[in-house]
């Protein structure tokens, strides 16, 4: 009958669908909410759980976490529904970008988390507990106990004050820890015990000590070391100071040597925003373009439907 037949000359109308076959297209909203919902749960919770609010409203980033957590639940659990029904026969169609936006929302998430995690105890922690510590003026390294100091975050030396560039040591395990110690040569003679150092990461060798602003006249600063896992291999480099030097210390506290030690807190806070900018932009990227393979595979699926 006339338009029934695929192979009529043109000019024909097309011939009527299957009974009961499904007609199949992009469905576009579906795939930009794809790409948008896990982006936006991958900048809230990256962004909330290394900030300072964890620090000063831990219930505000649990609260967060479980509003995330329950809509990532309930999204999860309406794929699986669609899921079922097409594999009982109940749907003729594939439900992909349901299943696209179960995997890429719980990728979201957990990555969020382990970002949040890593660059939290990397930059945020050090500022939010400095802000926490005392702060000391005029410490004198010759005749200031660092009994006095434990729980001081940012000194500011005594004039005079510089490093002893002299007894500097590196210890290696992996990256190099480098130690001076902190000095006033103005003093009638050496100190009994070396107890101020500076410290610094991969930053010293058989040159010299060369960590934070040693070339600045006026730094006389120090910014309290934070990371306790690092503190450890310090302590193994003062120890081997000890030993090559032939000095002593008895209780020794870490400082990066700066000039300006609000400023060194200021840039931590800065870098924690950067590393989550640049992270959120990576994973975007990265879901776009799982998005734009996700469609060319799904335009593939329905060319042989």
């Amino acid at each position: 009958m006339y338009g029934y037949n695929a192979q009529q000359a043109y000019g024909s109308l097309p011939g009527p669908l299957k009974k009961n076959e499904p007609k199949v297209t992009l469905p576009f909203q579906a795939v930009f909410l794809s790409w948008l919902i896990p982006t936006a749960v991958f900048a809230v919770v990256s962004g909330a759980a290394s900030s300072s609010l964890v620090t000063y409203y831990p219930f505000l980033i649990y609260g967060i976490l479980a509003v995330v957590t329950a809509g990532s639940l309930l999204t999860l659990h309406i794929v699986l529904i669609v899921l079922r029904r097409y594999f009982s026969g109940k749907s003729k169609v594939f439900p992909f970008w349901y299943a696209f936006l179960g995997v890429a929302l719980t990728s979201a998430v957990v990555a969020s988390l382990l970002f949040a995690h890593m660059n939290y105890m990397k930059n945020e922690i050090a500022s939010d507990t400095l802000k926490r510590l005392a702060t000391a003026t005029n410490v004198d390294p010759a005749v200031d106990s660092t009994s006095r100091y434990l729980d001081v975050g940012r000194v500011v030396f005594a004039p005079g004050t510089g490093l002893d560039v002299a007894k500097s040591i590196g210890f290696k395990n992996k990256d190099v820890y480098c130690v001076a110690p902190i000095v006033n040569p103005n003093a009638s003679k050496a100190p009994a015990s070396y107890d101020y150092w500076a410290v610094g990461l991969n930053c010293c060798d058989a040159d010299g000590f060369r960590c934070g602003e040693y070339l600045k006249p006026n730094a006389r600063s120090g910014v309290r070391l934070m990371n306790e896992e690092q503190r450890e291999f310090y302590m193994l480099a003062v120890h081997e100071a000890e030993a090559t030097f032939g000095i002593k210390s008895s209780m020794p506290l870490f400082f990066f040597w700066v000039e300006d030690a609000a400023a060194l807190q200021r840039s931590w806070e800065v870098k924690t925003f950067q590393y989550w900018a640049l992270a959120t932009l990576t994973f975007a990227a990265f879901l776009f373009a799982a998005t734009v393979a996700g469609v060319a595979f799904f335009e593939a699926f329905l060319a042989t439907w």
